[in-house]
């Protein structure tokens, strides 16, 4: 039995990449993958194989590296938070707060 198609969907992603959608069980994966992945869908279509895999897409070359504005702000804020549970640990553990 032939997998049912459908009319071919191009969804626009990061970086120029395009994700053409036109089988039933690939849009199925993909809704999936969006209600799982939520937010974070559009970074992981660009760098998890398993979803390059499962959906049969390839980035373009040299996307995956590239970080996005929100992307970009998330890592300040992560390196930002790591600094201050430092902060607070060393405190916690008797130092004072000049980090002596």
């Amino acid at each position: 039995m032939s997998t049912p198609t459908l009319p071919l969907r191009q969804i626009k992603l990061q970086h120029g990449d395009v994700l053409s959608v036109s089988t039933l069980s690939d849009k199925t994966a993909l809704a999936a993958f969006r209600r799982l992945l939520a937010g974070g869908t559009q970074a992981h279509l660009q760098r998890n194989p398993l979803l390059h895999a499962v959906l049969r897409f390839s980035p373009a070359e040299g996307a995956t590296g590239r970080l996005g504005k929100r992307e970009k702000a998330s890592r300040g804020k992560t390196t930002e938070r790591k600094s201050e549970r430092a902060h607070k640990a060393r405190m916690a553990a008797g130092g004072d707060e000049d980090g002596v």
